[in-house]
């Protein structure tokens, strides 16, 4: 909504963000709504209008706020998986909320697991599978996550939050996980990293 209430405060952040930098929607689209509780036709025209949005701010992937159900999951393929020649949507990042047990971080990573339900019509939704807190070790916590994974490729969706850990301080880390294991990439890539997989590929085990 930035694009109408205030267009200078926009143009800011797409004139200041780095080449390492994506920008998107958040938290759900256009404007902060928890989406499954809104009505159908509510649902309905709120997406519509993230669409609009969001193809004319360039902001082509949305952030929400907690886990899709499936009706709405259905709702937001439907909306934002049309697209207007080669540009749309590139996929959705679900939940502010990560878990805190091993076990249900991998299985956040795992897109196969989920099968036909991390995509819908031409969009991925990955849900959110780690989130940073204050004395979280973050390159210890995927090394460990890669070492019990079996399965691979792992999509790991992070969220730093700035008011509670620097960057800085997190990049050191980032900086030393093994690049033969590890590729850390920004949304947009990360996003159609896994839609072609998830358009192509097979469930694989092992490390290949």
């Amino acid at each position: 909504l930035l694009l109408d209430l205030a267009p200078a405060m926009l143009g800011y952040y797409f004139q200041t963000k780095s080449a390492r930098d994506f920008l998107l929607m958040g938290p759900s689209g256009a404007g902060y709504v928890q989406a499954e509780l809104l009505p159908p036709e509510t649902l309905e025209t709120y997406l519509q209008r993230t669409r609009e949005y969001g193809m004319r701010s360039d902001l082509r992937a949305v952030h929400t706020i907690e886990l899709l159900d499936a009706r709405t999951r259905a709702a937001y393929a439907a909306a934002l998986g049309q697209r207007s020649g080669k540009a749309g949507f590139l996929g959705v990042l679900e939940s502010y909320h990560a878990p805190r047990r091993p076990e249900e971080i991998l299985e956040r990573l795992r897109p196969q697991s989920a099968g036909a339900d991390r995509k819908v019509g031409s969009l991925p939704f990955v849900p959110l599978a780690l989130h940073v807190q204050p004395h979280t070790d973050l390159a210890s916590l995927l090394r460990t996550l890669a070492e019990r994974a079996t399965a691979r490729p792992l999509f790991a969706s992070v969220l730093i939050q700035c008011w509670s850990r620097p960057l800085e301080e997190i990049a050191p880390q980032v900086a030393g996980l093994d690049p033969a294991t590890f590729a850390v990439v920004r949304g947009d890539e990360f996003l159609s990293t896994a839609r072609r997989w998830l358009e192509t590929a097979r469930p694989k085990t092992g490390t290949e």
